[in-house]
């Protein structure tokens, strides 16, 4: 089954299983960070959030669009739609998921729906309601 065609409860719930499973398709280096998008715990035993790492392409300067910048695209991490550490993201264990799924729930994140940070069991209430 593909990302795209799986819930976000899907792939939460098969998280404890992809820890022991390599994936055969793309096995990870972690010294060559690659854009993507995954559900991960930035804490031990934490609740999971929504992280990214995207290609970022800088044309002009925060806060004076005048100076424009000529930049090759760097790569920059997000969890929950903050800026952090590449290695935030990278390193840690996680289920890959859509940018559609990951863009939704990183607005849920930050309009307070799940302020307790437990998609899970939110997630599961929802498919059996």
């Amino acid at each position: 089954m593909s990302a795209e065609a799986r819930t976000v409860g899907e792939i939460l719930d098969a998280l404890p299983r992809a820890k022991a499973e390599p994936r055969p398709d793309a096995p990870r280096d972690l010294g060559n960070p690659r854009p993507g998008f995954w559900f991960i715990r930035p804490v031990s035993r934490g609740p999971f959030v929504p992280a990214c790492i995207r290609l970022i392409n800088t044309q002009q300067e925060p806060g004076n669009p005048e100076n424009e910048m000529d930049r090759s695209p760097s790569l920059g991490a997000f969890i929950n739609g903050n800026p952090v550490a590449l290695a935030d993201v990278w390193e840690r264990r996680g289920a890959e998921i859509t940018e559609e799924q990951h863009d939704l729930a990183v607005m849920d994140a930050t309009a307070g729906l799940y302020p307790s940070g437990t998609w899970k069991s939110v997630l599961k209430e929802e498919s059996n309601g």
